[in-house]
């Protein structure tokens, strides 16, 4: 059957909110559990709510009743959120519940952008091909960054067993590639902040050398193509350069980082103990998703939704069962329709659930707009 959940932070179920929140799930919505954010990004809210925080502005870090012990040996050590209300063991009360009402509770966790990391560990940062380092992420084929991630989700895995864990962020590369600071103007074009976006962090050329990879004539053809992409005309013709930077070292530097995220996706996998997700909507890699998901099928790609008729970035019927993510601006009243469509048809695709991200309470229009799409998309996949 076709599985739905919707997210959730900790102020949406604190202290008496928390039956009021997962009352409707499973009736009214017929959802099939919880995606709850246990470690998140710098994030801020206007949630416009009379019984929670109307804004939640915060600079992200772990969500939830961890145990710090876990974490003292480790070189980068996570930071619980500090500056927002974490309620005491609404992880552990919120799996319990759940637990009751037979709703399955999947973990939702920030990679590389997760609150306070960057900040103590900035040489873990992502560098860009010009060893620029990013002030937002870490690069997670550091291997220090590597055995923090592995040691949060094994505490997870171990305290509350949660049946699937969403990782988003994970490929994001140098974010600054993608802010809208960025110029030139006609850098608005992804190929050319793809090959900004690239990590050549410390750990990253080490990794690609030991695999015999020339880091440095990848670095040249990097700087190449995105000087030719710069410098092209402003009519959109593409200069020959493009075609004839993109070389072998290239090619190889991007396929050890797709074997690299691959391996880390089976570490990740094996503390998790049940399914793991990963947020492609941040790709930056040049080579295919599913590329780096291990081969017993245990780790899936998360989608964006996109509009019925448009051509998914990925040809989702592809193995491993893949879902979609569904963003707050689809849960308005003028988008019932719309997602309804777009949700049935990502169905018919081979997509095997849904994650609804809804910022603070529940509207009437979201609630009917989830509760027809789900409806919809089950009569489509059925397995």
């Amino acid at each position: 059957m076709f599985q739905a959940y919707l997210a959730t932070f900790p102020w949406d179920v604190a202290d008496d909110r928390l039956h009021a929140f997962l009352d409707p799930l499973q009736g009214e919505l017929g959802l099939s559990g919880v995606a709850a954010w246990v470690a998140s990004a710098p994030l801020i809210q206007c949630r416009a709510s009379a019984d929670a925080p109307s804004m939640v502005y915060s600079s992200g870090g772990l969500l939830f009743e961890y145990q710090s012990c876990r974490y003292s040996e480790l070189p980068i050590q996570p930071a619980g959120a500090r500056d927002v209300h974490v309620p005491d063991r609404w992880l552990s009360r919120l799996r319990e519940a759940c637990g009751r009402r037979g709703l399955h509770v999947r973990g939702v966790l920030s990679a590389s952008r997760m609150g306070g990391l960057v900040e103590r560990a900035p040489s873990a940062a992502t560098q860009n091909l010009y060893g620029i380092a990013s002030r937002q992420a870490v690069c997670p084929l550091n291997p220090a960054v590597q055995e923090c991630l592995r040691t949060i989700v094994a505490e997870l895995s171990d305290r509350f067993a949660l049946e699937s864990l969403l990782i988003t962020d994970l490929f994001c590369g140098w974010v600054e590639a993608y802010s809208p600071l960025l110029e030139p103007a006609r850098l608005d074009r992804s190929i050319a902040r793809a090959f900004l976006a690239r990590c050549f962090c410390p750990a990253c050329c080490r990794g690609a050398a030991e695999a015999n990879v020339d880091v440095e004539a990848a670095r040249s053809a990097a700087r190449d193509t995105l000087a030719d992409l710069v410098g092209e005309s402003r009519d959109g013709a593409a200069g020959q350069g493009i075609s004839n930077a993109i070389g072998v070292p290239l090619a190889e530097f991007d396929t050890w980082r797709g074997a690299a995220y691959r391996a880390l996706l089976q570490r990740l996998s094996n503390e998790a103990g049940g399914r793991v997700l990963v947020d492609i909507r941040d790709w930056t890699l040049s080579i295919s998703p599913q590329a780096i998901t291990p081969a017993d099928g245990r780790v899936g790609l998360a989608f964006p939704l996109v509009e019925a008729g448009t051509k998914p970035a990925s040809d989702r019927s592809e193995s491993p069962p893949n879902e979609v993510l569904v963003e707050d601006n689809w849960l308005t009243l003028d988008r019932v329709e719309p997602l309804v469509r777009a949700l049935a048809e990502a169905a018919e695709r081979g997509a095997i659930g849904a994650t609804f991200h809804a910022i603070g309470p529940l509207t009437t229009s979201a609630t009917t707009a989830i509760r027809r799409a789900v409806r919809f998309a089950r009569r489509v996949n059925t397995a």
